[in-house]
């Protein structure tokens, strides 16, 4: 047996070992995808994701998402799917590695896609997070503080909330604590 023969033997192990590999990595993830019909409770879906089942469907609609949904390393993921993903990052801290089962992706799929529904987002909406003197007028303001008032707040002047909506916020300056 010469040197030659041992070498493409052993490439041909390796080429094996690499297809078996492959194929086992690809139907262990595509059996366990992310399944958005599977029957879940009113509680679990706001719960895991801070919307019901069918608000999510609705959201996709009302954000224009695009199905499917194009991420920079070409995953293949429906609109749908994306927002759930994203959903999931934003609704508790969770570990990549936990939110691996549910929707039956890596780590770094989740992480990626999750990522490009939040530029897309960003990109589509972030023209509403500025002040925007021209909708925000005292008579809307004023609107706004009567109907918060009204459903129960104890202050008449509230007009938004600290939770990641657009609010001024002082800032600390030279030795200040």
């Amino acid at each position: 047996m010469d040197s030659s023969d041992s070498d493409s033997s052993s490439s041909d192990e390796e080429e094996l070992a690499f297809l078996v590999l492959l194929r086992r990595s690809g139907s262990q993830c595509r059996s366990n995808r992310f399944n958005f019909e599977q029957p879940a409770s009113a509680a679990v879906w706001k719960s895991k994701f801070r919307f019901e089942k069918d608000d999510i469907i609705g959201l996709v609609m009302h954000f224009q998402l695009p199905d499917p949904f194009p991420t920079p390393q070409r995953y293949q993921v429906s609109a749908l799917e994306a927002l759930c993903i994203f959903l999931r990052r934003m609704a508790y801290p969770a570990r990549l590695e936990d939110l691996e089962d549910l929707f039956g992706r890596d780590p770094t799929a989740i992480s990626s896609i999750s990522n490009a529904v939040l530029d897309f987002l960003y990109e589509s909406f972030s023209h509403l997070l500025l002040f925007d003197t021209r909708r925000l007028t005292n008579a809307t303001l004023s609107a706004y503080a009567s109907a918060i008032y009204d459903k129960g707040a104890p202050l008449s002047t509230c007009v938004d909330f600290i939770d990641g909506t657009v609010s001024g916020m002082c800032r600390t300056k030279k030795n200040q604590k």
